[in-house]
């Protein structure tokens, strides 16, 4: 009789505690959402903007000023995502398998997509399906790859300074087509590696020396407690900037060739590169420190950025149609001001509209819905 009424309060506690500790996750889950940090939303949702302009911005590179704000773009966008994502990136087999499920299966479920509402378009078909990536999802496949090798990196001594070198001596190499997007991943992974060693700056700052320490200490001091002459200074950083690559080949910023392809000698290309990615890295830097952590317009857009990256080469597509095969596209690319107001509000309809929250539910939804598909589901006893 004991032992029935020991096992009838066992099952009471558990069925009890359990549902603590149900509520206790979905608390936790209210912590986290209230917990969240705007400001790297933030820096997302500016970044995607950036995305979206830069990448509408082909249209219009007969104009000098576009074509040289096209290049400035460049230069920070991406990094600044690679910067995010590397701040929030773990080293664990839990974080490797969720990266798998976030980036590569979206790589190829919205390459596929891609790849079919292009042959409907155009009517083309890819040579190398997936082996080059589909427009722009280069990123996911790149995001991916440094996530999977991040413990690895995490335990070699300044990779940071290895990875800068490993991106200058990539563009040596011709790899056709840009096959696996290996080009790209070489010289975003700076921008990675720094935002991961951001978030843990303490524990790296305590491994050197002191007085390199103390320096690096009041300098990030003084960025904290003067924006107003930070943000002067990325003001003339941007005009020192445009002023010195005039003339640069656009495909310097994409990381795409290699400098024989570009008709570069391997120290010129190599110095090009080293200057490119280290203004990247400075500008980051700067935008992170100057970007308010309170909740902005900013906010909800970062938050659905990656929604927007993958949705908007399909609005990206019927604009250059639009802009190229009609007698009002003709007349906006005509006028300089004209293009200005097209691309606010073109900028703006495909920002506000890919930002819904109902359509990154959705796109996540689908995502979801094929990995359950191929995942088991999880042993909640495991």
């Amino acid at each position: 009789m004991f032992t029935n009424k020991l096992n009838r309060f066992s099952e009471i506690f558990k069925k009890n505690s359990s549902q603590y500790f149900v509520f206790d996750n979905q608390t936790q889950e209210k912590s986290k959402i209230k917990d969240r940090i705007n400001k790297y939303d933030n820096l997302k949702g500016l970044a995607i903007i950036f995305v979206v302009l830069g990448h509408i911005l082909v249209s219009f590179d007969n104009y000098g000023v576009y074509y040289s704000l096209r290049d400035v773009i460049y230069v920070f966008h991406m990094p600044l995502f690679f910067f995010v994502a590397g701040y929030f990136s773990k080293t664990s087999y839990s974080s490797e398998l969720k990266a798998f499920k976030s980036l590569i299966i979206p790589f190829f479920l919205f390459g596929a997509f891609y790849y079919i509402f292009q042959f409907f378009l155009d009517g083309r078909i890819p040579s190398i399906p997936f082996i080059v990536p589909p427009r722009g999802l280069w990123f996911l496949l790149a995001l991916f790859l440094m996530k999977l090798f991040l413990p690895i990196f995490k335990e070699v001594k300044h990779m940071f300074w290895i990875s800068m070198v490993l991106a200058l001596i990539i563009g040596i190499v011709d790899l056709t087509n840009n096959i696996m997007a290996l080009t790209k991943v070489f010289c975003f992974l700076p921008a990675f590696l720094l935002g991961y060693y951001f978030k843990n700056s303490d524990e790296y700052l305590n491994n050197i020396k002191p007085f390199s320490r103390n320096i690096f200490l009041k300098i990030r001091d003084f960025t904290i407690n003067n924006k107003k002459i930070i943000f002067l200074f990325l003001v003339l950083f941007l005009l020192t900037f445009v002023y010195l690559t005039n003339g640069f080949n656009h495909q310097n910023f994409l990381f795409e060739l290699s400098y024989h392809e570009m008709k570069l000698g391997n120290i010129v290309g190599m110095l090009m590169r080293l200057f490119i990615i280290s203004a990247g890295l400075i500008i980051v830097m700067l935008l992170t420190y100057l970007m308010s952590n309170k909740k902005t317009f900013l906010t909800k857009i970062g938050r659905n950025s990656l929604t927007i990256y993958i949705l908007h080469f399909y609005f990206l597509k019927f604009s250059q149609i639009f802009i190229n095969k009609t007698s009002m596209g003709h007349l906006i690319e005509s006028n300089v001001f004209f293009i200005a107001l097209y691309l606010v509000i073109v900028v703006g309809l495909i920002v506000a509209i890919l930002s819904r929250d109902f359509i990154s539910k959705s796109v996540k939804g689908l995502i979801d819905i094929v990995n359950r598909i191929l995942f088991a589901p999880k042993n909640n006893n495991s």
